[in-house]
Order: structure tokens, then sequence, then C-alpha cells
């Protein structure tokens, strides 16, 4: 990797990389592999850069919301300067120490001549099919959450890119403002016929009914992830309202399948 970053001297290194099936990482026997891809690989990447020393080159790594759990101060969403929660799946711990160490590196506590930038993402979606979209996922679900969270717009955030090392670093929460159920979505998602089995009624999930199913099924805790950042303010083009993202996300989604 050094000598492929020394061969093409990017100017932007985008960090997409991950171990992120949180199920499968509250297993024991998992737990290494992710801790090498969550935390030990960005880390590297990071140390690589600073190796270099020329400051020409910017990091952007991609995050998580599941971080943070619930409203923040006055019952509002949180901001990246708000404390992580108090209970965290293996998942959201292992991204929270690499949020750390990179930002450790940005703030001065670790010296460092390269621009971090820290994308804290939440349910990634996009017009295009694809197993880590959440609106893919949604499709075979057979219960929606009914309570409103963060999410992330992947078209959106790949229009910031550019922007975002000379305008903010550190830790940025990366979601379009609002929030959103996923039970809302999936009546959206029948409507316009995006549905596995678009006969089936769309049946909503209570927070209860979702933390016993994970406790029952060995899954990771989700916490319900609230964010809000005002480092994003100065882009020129601003991630578009929840709704709006989503609305059109769908009928893109809808578009490209009567199409085929």
């Amino acid at each position: 990797m050094r000598h492929e970053i020394k061969l093409r001297q990017p100017k932007i290194i985008i960090n997409a990389a991950g171990a992120t099936n949180t199920t499968a990482l509250e297993q024991r026997k998992n737990v290494t592999e992710g801790f090498i891809a969550n935390v030990v690989f960005p880390a590297l990447l990071a140390q690589i850069l600073d190796e270099l020393k020329d400051g020409t080159v910017r990091l952007i790594h991609f995050s998580t919301g599941m971080i943070h759990d619930g409203p923040g101060r006055e019952m509002g969403c949180q901001d990246e300067y708000a404390q992580p929660a108090s209970r965290q799946s293996v998942y959201s711990r292992q991204k929270m120490l690499a949020d750390y160490i990179l930002s450790a590196r940005e703030y001065g506590a670790i010296e460092s001549c390269h621009q971090i930038a820290i994308l804290r993402i939440h349910q990634p979606f996009s017009a295009i099919d694809h197993p880590r979209n959440f609106f893919t996922r949604m499709k075979t679900f057979s219960h929606y959450l009914d309570e409103k969270s963060s999410m992330t717009c992947i078209e959106d955030t790949f229009a910031l890119i550019d922007e975002l090392p000379a305008l903010a670093n550190g830790i940025i929460h990366t979601t379009n403002p609002g929030l959103i159920s996923p039970y809302d979505i999936a009546i959206q998602m029948k409507q316009l016929g995006l549905l596995e089995s678009p006969d089936k009624e769309v049946e909503p999930m209570t927070r209860a009914d979702l933390d016993k199913y994970t406790s029952e099924t060995g899954g990771a805790y989700q916490p319900r992830v609230m964010l809000e950042s005002d480092k994003l303010g100065f882009c020129s083009e601003p991630m578009r309202p929840i709704e709006a993202a989503v609305t059109d996300t769908l009928r893109q989604m809808a578009a490209k399948r009567a199409a085929v």
C-alpha cells in the first residue's frame, strides 16, 4: 500500500473499507478480524500518509453514526461534540476507537501534516441496488421499525467529497437533515412496487420488538441514531432534507426497475 500511494500520488484517499456485519462481529471468533479492518487498517493508512510528510494527501474515512444513541441535549439531535453512548455493540466500539485515533492526528494530540475528515454515516442508501444499500436490504424485511432516525444518501455524500477536506475536518456527522422511519420508507416502497413481496402488508415494529429480536438472535444492539452537523453548512451543495432525498431515490429505483 505504501508503494501504491507513493507511485500514484493521490490528492484524496477515501477509506470505505471495514467489517460491517454487526451481528457477526458479536461472535468472539470474528472480533479480531473486525478489529484489523475497522481499527488497525485506518490507523496504518494514517501512519503511511504521515510518513510522506508533504501534507498534500487528504484522507476521508467512513465511520458510523451508531456510536451515538437517542436524542442529544434538549431532545434534539446529537452533534460531533456529544458524548458516545454508554451501550455499544462490538462494531460501534471498534469504529469509535478508529475515530479517536484519526481525530487525535487531526486535533494535534499526534503530530500529523495531513487533513483527515471522518464521516459518520448511518443506514446509507442509494439509487443503485447493492447488498450494502439499506433500501436493497429493506426489500426483504418482514417488519419495519416505526421510529425516526438519521440516514445518509450516498449520492449527496459524494457530491460533498471534493469540498470536505478544505471546509471541514475531524469528525463530521454526515447525514441528511431531518429524521425518517424505516416504516415510512417501506410504505413508499410498497406504493412504488419495490418490495420483494408487493402484496404483503407493511408491518410496523416497535423499539421493544427490535431489542427483543436482536437479543434472541444474538445480534448487535441497534441504537437510535439522531445526528446533526454545523460543519456542512458552507458546502456549495448541501445534503438535501431526508424526506426529499428518500422520495427522489426511491423514484429513481422504481424507474430503473420499470426499464428492465
